[in-house]
């Protein structure tokens, strides 16, 4: 359980992580130490710290978020998402041997030449859902 001192610093860790100890302090009115130490206290929950991208303005203008299965105990699908340089993210999901991952595309060639590959990688059912706006990402906040 986080403490309401490390929620507030979690917080505005969350909307710039590059934010230093001075920005931090003025922002939550908290003494230097107060947020040193709370930083200190959190590092065992940050699992690494990135930079979010706008992929359009990278040239990939077509995301897409996809469900799909395989067959139980094969891991070639896995491996073959692990390794493609289109996927961006990977889960499993609740329902038995399927697996939520999403992908970036410059072109529907290059969508399309993916969509056979999963095919070809043991891809079953595969369920593409375009992403049209992103409406809200990485703003959840522990309260």
């Amino acid at each position: 359980m986080l403490t309401e001192k490390q929620k507030l610093v979690l917080a505005e860790l969350r909307r710039n992580s590059r934010m230093n100890l001075e920005e931090i302090k003025k922002r939550l009115n908290m003494p230097k130490s107060t947020v040193a130490r709370q930083i200190k206290s959190l590092r065992r929950l940050t699992m690494r710290n990135v930079s979010l991208c706008d992929f359009s303005k990278l040239g990939f203008g077509l995301r897409v978020a996809f469900i799909a299965g395989c067959e139980e105990g094969s891991i070639k699908l896995q491996e073959f998402l692990k390794s493609s340089s289109k996927v961006n993210s990977i889960q499993a999901v609740n329902t038995k041997n399927k697996l939520f991952f999403e992908c970036f595309f410059r072109d529907f060639g290059e969508y399309e030449h993916f969509s056979e590959e999963l095919l070809r990688n043991g891809a079953l059912g595969v369920k593409p859902h375009y992403v049209l706006e992103e409406l809200k990402s990485e703003d959840f906040i522990v309260r």
